[in-house]
């Protein structure tokens, strides 16, 4: 099976180089190296002024395409495919990923995506800065799947899916409303937890927001999301559990780009009840308060910090409410035409991936840094570290004590555009785990080629 896959990539990679310089589908066009300006001010202009311009035909994106198909095939190697310290396993896993996607208006880039953890609260890893979209209707779907073929372990082998629906009304007021829903057929990292196993799950995370311009100066939002996760092996069965998040914030215009905010968020977390047996993991509630700064002083700064505190309590009458101090910063800035850098950090507590563990408090920060060094040659530099503590005593071994990790991970990259439509990169990533149960920690080197072709 993989000596078939491993035919298919050398005649397929060829073929891409060949169709690009013979037979180009779209004519050069200059790349440009600007950030794309996220307005916070749906319905209104890049001053917060109320946009009274007429609709035009251009509301169905007649400017830009509204269907894009993509491939990516990547060929892929690991030291370490099972994160393990000792017995490491290598091998050769090839990629294959289509994906396609639709907007209305239509659009050259995707929208990004909702970044979305199954360990926090609610489902979602950091804050939503706003909608990208700044038109009068959006309509966007997009599907992805991805296929690993592993040379040497085939009982590794996996697909995911990934499905992300949104749309989106705004009004001339510039108060707009919307829905989204995201669904992910994928896995854990191996190495979560104490399991070195494939572990597969099913997520789903649905969204309402509101977003209410009261005055120039005054702007109110609310959300509710519901989050679900359930995993396919029974010996993760403790961990499925279905989350609902109500969230309102207050922001107040200091200046016409920088605002104050106040927020809170409640969460209620809700496992399935026959898996809580023999473990510390209950049902429970998570109140967030926050106050901070949120600003976009031009096209090329953008960024959120906020900080405050939480109360997690537990359905479990045995167990303390705890309180934690909050905080998260969300940062991206374009210091030149051909260099930006995005950084996001939070502190909060996640719930646990270790049946022994009630919680854990996890600090996380991580920085991308992008260089366009020519037309056609871009690099980047993403790094990153996370160190969790476990609420609750791991018995392992002879060791029985409160888990603490510390991650860390460095992944440079360097692309070149071939065409418009196709381009290929390279890709380095460095990850480390040291637990103080050193049967945990590992070291793990891994380095790809990819081509993608985009439509």
């Amino acid at each position: 099976m993989m000596c078939v896959f491993n035919k298919l990539i050398r005649v397929v990679y060829p073929a891409l180089i060949y169709l690009a310089f013979c037979h180009p589908i779209y004519a050069e066009e200059p790349l440009s190296g600007h950030l794309a300006q996220e307005d916070i001010y749906p319905g209104r202009d890049k001053d917060g002024i109320p946009d009274t311009e007429e609709i035009t035909g251009d509301i169905f994106g007649k400017k830009s395409r509204w269907f894009h198909p993509e491939l990516s095939l990547s060929e892929e190697y690991s030291n370490n495919i099972l994160n393990t310290r000792s017995d490491k396993e290598s091998d050769y896993i090839t990629k294959i990923s289509p994906t396609l996607w639709f907007c209305l208006p239509g659009r050259d880039e995707k929208i990004s995506p909702a970044v979305i953890s199954t360990s926090i609260p609610g489902g979602e890893e950091l804050s939503s800065l706003g909608s990208e979209f700044t038109g009068r209707m959006l309509t966007y779907v997009l599907y992805n799947f991805e296929s690993e073929i592993y040379a040497e372990n085939s009982g590794e082998n996996v697909d995911s899916h990934n499905l992300d629906a949104r749309f989106q009304l705004n009004l001339k007021s510039g108060h707009s409303l919307g829905v989204s829903n995201t669904f992910m057929r994928s896995y854990d990292t191996p190495g979560t937890g104490v399991s070195t196993e494939l572990d597969r799950y099913r997520d789903n995370l649905a969204k309402v927001f509101l977003n209410l311009m009261i005055s120039e100066r005054l702007r109110i939002t609310g959300d509710y999301s519901h989050f679900y996760l359930k995993y396919d092996a029974d010996r993760n069965a403790g961990r499925n559990r279905y989350d609902d998040t109500f969230s309102s914030y207050i922001f107040f215009h200091l200046f016409p780009k920088t605002a104050a905010l106040i927020g809170c968020e409640l969460t209620n977390i809700n496992y399935e009840e026959e898996t809580r047996i023999d473990s510390p993991i209950s049902d429970g509630r998570e109140q967030r308060y926050y106050a901070g700064l949120d600003w976009q002083i031009t096209a090329k700064s953008r960024g959120r910090l906020k900080s405050g505190t939480s109360i997690k309590t537990f359905d479990d009458s045995s167990m303390d409410k705890d309180r934690e101090y909050l905080f998260e910063l969300q940062l991206s800035h374009q210091f030149t035409p051909r260099t930006s850098l995005v950084l996001n950090a939070y502190r909060r507590p996640s719930e646990s991936t270790i049946n022994q563990a009630a919680y854990s408090l996890k600090y996380q920060a991580g920085s991308v840094l992008t260089h366009r060094i020519t037309h056609k040659i871009s690099g980047s530099l993403e790094c990153g570290y996370t160190n969790e503590k476990f609420k609750g005593d791991l018995i392992y071994g002879p060791g029985k004590k409160e888990r603490k990790d510390d991650y860390f991970s460095a992944a440079p990259s360097l692309n070149y555009q071939i065409k418009r439509w196709l381009s290929t990169g390279l890709y380095y990533v460095y990850e480390e785990r040291e637990s103080n149960f050193s049967d945990f920690s590992y070291s793990t080197n891994t380095i790809s080629l990819m081509m993608k072709a985009t439509l």
